[in-house]
């Protein structure tokens, strides 16, 4: 092994496993996530969207100071102003919005297990037990809205009751390491886990698993393409971005250009919209409609690696969340580049909500 892919090793063990201590919870915020209301009757006036960022740590590395607490910060997408709205110093990786609950509530993966808002005077709740921890990914399914599965260090969770309650589902998983979650868009019942020793399939909502492919490679992301009858894409550890065109049968190595490149993040795919795929280290590649072959997006290594992809306007607003280097948005599709604030926090996660305004 080279020194470099020690150094790599080892600070994915930190990006995987890294822990703190929470400490006195915030008082009550119950009502934040109860403003989580989105609708397409309501008029544009009458809402406002913001950005939530997943903070695992704020720490200034070439200071050595804390800059930010771990936790969940928000921010209006026009200007950078976050503020925290979760717990202080509690490492969280991901979020979802729970959309048939009315009002919306907004659920979070974190190094204790899933939170929710709850009416008691800390404003969360944690839903799961001490089996439940360090949770990589949470996804709804589509066809079965109440089914929420999580990925952890331990295997795959599945709730069948909107995160009320959660069970361990690992029947046939050869590792339990799971990072990342898809649930097949146009395949009732159809959910792909990305472990450090392959891709695997259940056919039944997550209650058993059988390898899919990719034997032996870790995989980091997964996307499926909204607008083809089964196009995947695949990111992984070394071994770069993998594409399948026929719904998972065959799976071909994407050229970027690039030897033994990481892809932690891939966002797009919609009508309209580009395919982007963040990377260790490299920044970000993208592929559209008019040209689909995959290229570097010139200026984004200076962000290094990228976590998470929020995508606005068919592409041309982005915002990217960064290891060690906060939030960075693009509003002109990548021609140019501009910090977004929380500068050190490391951002695993970054969620658009749509909240309506007080009248």
């Amino acid at each position: 092994m080279s020194c470099n892919q020690s150094n790599h090793q080892n600070y994915l063990w930190s990006f995987f496993f890294q822990k703190q201590s929470s400490s006195v919870a915030l008082l009550a915020l119950f009502l934040l996530t109860s403003l989580l209301l989105t609708s397409s009757h309501l008029r544009a006036q009458d809402q406002n969207q913001f950005l939530y960022a997943a903070i695992v740590s704020g720490y200034d590395y070439s200071g050595g100071a804390s800059l930010f607490g771990a936790g969940v910060y928000r921010s209006e997408l026009q200007n950078a102003d976050w503020q925290r709205v979760s717990w202080t110093h509690l490492p969280v990786r991901a979020l979802i919005v729970l959309e048939e609950e009315d009002p919306q509530v907004l659920l979070l993966g974190t190094d204790d297990g899933i939170m929710r808002p709850f009416s008691n005077t800390s404003g969360w709740k944690i839903l799961t037990d001490w089996r439940v921890r360090d949770v990589l990914d949470l996804v709804v399914d589509p066809f079965q809205p109440v089914n929420i599965y999580a990925a952890t260090g331990l295997g795959v969770f599945i709730s069948h009751d909107a995160g009320t309650t959660w069970s361990n589902s690992n029947h046939g998983l050869k590792d339990t390491f799971v990072s990342c979650l898809l649930p097949d868009l146009q395949v009732p019942g159809r959910v792909l886990a990305g472990t450090e020793t392959g891709l695997f399939e259940s056919s039944d909502y997550g209650q058993s698993w059988k390898p899919l492919a990719l034997e032996g490679i870790a995989i980091r992301a997964l996307l499926r393409q909204h607008i083809s009858p089964g196009i995947f894409w695949v990111g992984t550890e070394y071994h770069g971005l993998i594409n399948s065109p026929d719904g998972g049968h065959v799976f071909t190595p994407v050229a970027l250009g690039e030897d033994s490149l990481s892809i932690y993040a891939l966002a797009g795919g919609k009508p309209g919209e580009p395919i982007v795929a963040g990377s260790f280290e490299r920044g970000l590649f993208m592929a559209t409609e008019d040209d689909p072959q995959w290229r570097h997006l010139e200026g984004s290594e200076q962000f290094g690696t990228v976590f998470s992809i929020a995508l606005f306007e068919s592409g041309q607003k982005m915002y990217f969340g960064t290891h060690g280097n906060g939030v960075w948005r693009t509003i002109d599709g990548g021609a140019n580049w501009q910090a977004f604030g929380l500068t050190g926090a490391d951002v695993r996660r970054l969620l658009p909500v749509t909240i309506e305004q007080s009248p």
